[in-house]
């Protein structure tokens, strides 16, 4: 479908009422929160046993992962830490990463039932753009690293050097 200003206003009106959080691993698969937006169920994502948890389920699926009513959502640790807050419905994503899942765009409701498989691939088509500015970070990253320090010792070159005492 091509876009339209009425299409973006169907989905992306109704989940800026939401609270969102992205979500992402860190070099040894424990997950880390990016953003404040769930700092308190932070806890629930922390380490790399805690296999149960909400994210770990994205990372492993292809798809989005939807929970429709915490109340009677069974599956996740963090479920009582989500009712406490409020929440009622929630949504997950991966994003991608250039080798292996980068982490997870989470979006959670105060509405039961909230979430359903457009509002899945809206914000999956958000989870790839994150991944695409993601992957060209790393890439400018990796060629100014490249510019800067010799191929062999790894040390830094000359034009570091220059750069550093001007």
């Amino acid at each position: 479908m091509p876009y339209t200003p009425a299409y973006n206003a169907l989905f992306a009106k109704p989940l800026l009422n939401q609270v969102i959080a992205i979500i992402q691993r860190d070099q040894a698969a424990a997950i880390a929160i990016v953003n404040p937006a769930l700092a308190p169920i932070s806890e629930f994502h922390k380490g790399p046993g805690l296999r149960t948890a909400f994210p770990w389920l994205t990372l492993a699926c292809d798809v989005p992962v939807i929970v429709r009513d915490w109340e009677t959502e069974h599956r996740f640790e963090e479920r009582l830490r989500l009712r406490e807050q409020g929440f009622r419905s929630g949504i997950t994503v991966r994003i991608e990463g250039t080798s292996g899942p980068f982490g997870v765009l989470s979006v959670q409701s105060r509405e039961a039932s909230r979430f359903n498989y457009d509002d899945g691939v809206f914000l999956q088509a958000i989870a790839n753009i994150l991944a695409a500015a993601i992957a060209r970070s790393e890439g400018e990253a990796r060629i100014r690293h490249q510019a800067l320090h010799d191929a062999v010792t790894g040390l830094p070159n000359r034009t570091l050097f220059e750069d550093r005492v001007t």
